[in-house]
């Protein structure tokens, strides 16, 4: 149901949205002073809160931000405002996504979307769609975030049929969000679908951030088909374009896969330019994904140009961020569950079967073996467990020795091929222990209650059957064949520890086998 307020109420809100995209702190001043004005009248106050916490999100106050949210909601509720109540957790999720609050965010949007089909608001579907894609993003699962995107765009045409010539700016932008995903999923036919959309709307003449943006598009799909000598020209010249630009919006997302692409043409100085850009992104934009990301591209960096002094700064504030995030993620988790039983029995009641966070595929799709969905539910079910009982804990990680060149040389297909072959001995090796997908050709095992000579054991176990296997691997000189490095940790849990510590420890010990010639374990 949509309210109709009073003329006075209405041009009292007029008076704030005229302010709303040039005075910030005008258009929170007439917010408030409607609050207090009308501080008896729950449907005003839903909205008048809603009002605010835009408001205080444009400012960067977000824990101003989620109490209006919240306030909003509640007046909504009192007082049957349900279009104010939609709109609240709508900004909600936007604001937990961006504190990497995933799991919250999911509760948000999934009770929006709850309301949104049982009161037949059908305007707000596509934003709402797009949300959890979004979500779904964060949690990695990008075949159902893709999915979601597009059920978003087709919402978004049938409410707007000329969306494409009347609405390009957002019609556009959340194609360009679905062609992200698609670079996840290396979708090369529908990546170079959108952006043929793209060009037809005219979508890089709306913003001068878009046009940098199909720039880029126009690169990166020069290099998913193998067209080294179009790609890397687009792609500086994205890089280069981007900070003569005030408004940048989300575009720092796209810098990863660009740093992807100069990583595997060993372009060492566009490498460079890439994280001193994303550098500084993160210091002017709030946002923990940038944060995170930023500090990934510095680690992957440090790690190529061997500066071990500024390589293990950035594993500190990786460790540190990881620590944060983490943290409040716990805080978080007796109010998550107690929001999203609430969500869920709404949702029995609707023709949409959505499942949870915690229902996600915890299984790489690609290789088999679980993905960090499924390797944080073992850590957070095990390692207590390890704790109190002082058993050993130990970690390992794998890294296929010169992957980039190998997908360079051979194409991805085969490359994912590799993965498989991988994946599977070592899923074979490790029997018996917890495996995962650590993350593009890197894997991970966890061992409990083994000890160093133990671990060793299968170390050398598995480096001997992925020799014998003798794939082709005309990259890696000397051996030319398929080759792994192993970095391993071990030892007795301390009381509160986390995981990312020993995850850190035996990154190190991977990284000294690649100094010493990769092909090699260390313990």
């Amino acid at each position: 149901m949509i309210y109709k307020y009073s003329p006075e109420v209405d041009a009292r809100f007029a008076e704030v949205a005229k302010y709303q995209n040039t005075d910030f702190r005008k258009a929170l001043e007439g917010c408030l002073q409607i609050i207090e004005d009308y501080k008896s009248d729950e449907c005003v106050l839903a909205k008048a809160y809603y009002f605010a916490a835009t408001i205080y999100t444009l400012l960067s106050e977000e824990d101003n931000a989620q109490q209006c949210c919240e306030k909003s909601i509640e007046a909504g509720r009192k007082s049957g405002n349900v279009r104010c109540q939609i709109l609240s957790m709508i900004q909600s999720t936007i604001l937990r996504l961006n504190s990497m609050n995933d799991a919250l965010a999911a509760d948000s949007v999934y009770e929006a979307l709850s309301m949104a089909i049982q009161n037949h608001d059908e305007d707000l579907l596509h934003t709402i769609y797009t949300l959890l894609a979004q979500v779904f993003e964060a949690a990695e699962d990008y075949e159902t975030a893709i999915q979601y995107h597009r059920k978003g765009i087709e919402e978004f045409a049938k409410k707007y049929p000329e969306a494409d010539t009347k609405y390009v700016t957002t019609y556009g932008a959340r194609i360009l969000c679905s062609s992200v995903c698609c670079i996840s999923l290396n979708h090369v036919e529908e990546f170079e679908a959108n952006y043929k959309e793209l060009e037809r709307i005219l979508f890089g003449e709306s913003l001068l951030v878009y046009g940098a943006t199909m720039i880029f598009m126009r690169g990166y799909l020069a290099y998913m088909k193998g067209k080294r000598e179009s790609a890397v020209p687009a792609l500086l010249e994205f890089v280069e374009k981007l900070p003569q630009i005030e408004d940048i919006m989300d575009t720092y997302e796209l810098l990863t896969p660009v740093y992807n692409v100069f990583e595997v043409y060993g372009l060492v100085d566009c490498q460079k330019k890439v994280v001193e850009l994303m550098k500084h992104y993160a210091s002017t934009i709030d946002i923990w994904k940038c944060r995170s990301q930023y500090n990934k591209l510095k680690i992957r960096y440090y790690k190529q140009t061997q500066d071990k002094e500024l390589l293990f700064e950035a594993y500190d504030e990786y460790y540190e961020l990881e620590q944060q995030y983490h943290s409040s993620y716990m805080k978080q988790r007796r109010a998550n569950l107690l929001l999203r039983k609430q969500v869920f029995e709404d949702l029995e009641n609707t023709k949409y079967k959505i499942h949870t966070l915690e229902t996600l595929s915890e299984t790489d799709m690609l290789t088999g073996v679980s993905n960090r969905n499924g390797l944080m539910k073992f850590v957070r079910q095990m390692l207590p467990v390890a704790v109190e009982s002082q058993k050993e804990w130990g970690v390992l990680l794998l890294d296929i020795d010169r992957y980039k060149g190998y997908n360079d040389h051979y194409g991805h297909i085969q490359g994912d091929e590799c993965l498989k072959k991988i994946a599977n001995i070592f899923k074979n090796v490790m029997k018996g222990h917890f495996c995962a997908r650590y993350g593009g050709d890197e894997f991970i095992c966890v061992f409990v209650g083994q000890t160093k000579e133990e671990i060793t054991g299968y170390m050398e176990e598995l480096q001997a059957q992925i020799m014998e296997m003798g794939l082709e691997h005309a990259q890696n000189e000397p051996y030319g064949i398929v080759t792994v490095s192993q970095g391993a940790t071990v030892r007795v849990p301390q009381k509160h520890e986390e995981f990312e510590k020993f995850v850190y420890e035996a990154d190190i010990k991977l990284y000294q086998c690649k100094e010493k010639g990769r092909n090699a374990i260390v313990i």
